[in-house]
């Protein structure tokens, strides 16, 4: 029989630690790549705030895999405070994953919160504005 060898390796608690926090490191670097690989929609109203009869402009980018997504169609819903749907559209993503939809409010929206909401096959994402009495 031939002779074996053996390392025999001591690691201090220091060391222990040292690579507990590397590995940590690794975990969450991984995650933060795989995040930003996922695609994403942005979305934003020009205002917080508007009075009913005011025009709504609504605008987003959407991005995946490091980069704009172009040529996407994008639903576009917006719901007043009690929850009917005054706006509806669908747009499709331009040049740097750029959408754009505007809409009048009516002479006589309620005053509140609303919610727009926006999708695509791969992306899903909502902003909300006010309508303030006049």
């Amino acid at each position: 029989m031939g002779q074996e060898d053996v390392i025999v390796i001591e690691l201090s608690v220091k060391h222990v630690l040292i690579l507990a926090v590397i590995a940590v490191a690794a975990v969450a670097a991984g995650y933060w790549y795989i995040e930003s690989l996922r695609p994403a929609i942005s979305v934003s109203v020009d205002k917080p705030e508007h009075l009913a009869g005011d025009v709504v402009s609504i605008r987003g980018t959407l991005t995946g895999g490091g980069s704009t997504i172009v040529g996407t169609d994008v639903a576009i819903q917006v719901k007043s405070p009690g929850s009917q749907t005054v706006w509806i559209d669908q747009v499709r993503t331009r040049a740097g994953g750029e959408y754009i939809s505007s809409f009048r409010l009516r002479e006589d929206a309620p005053a509140g919160e609303y919610r727009v909401y926006v999708s695509t096959s791969v992306a899903r994402g909502t902003a909300t504005f006010s309508v303030e009495s006049p």
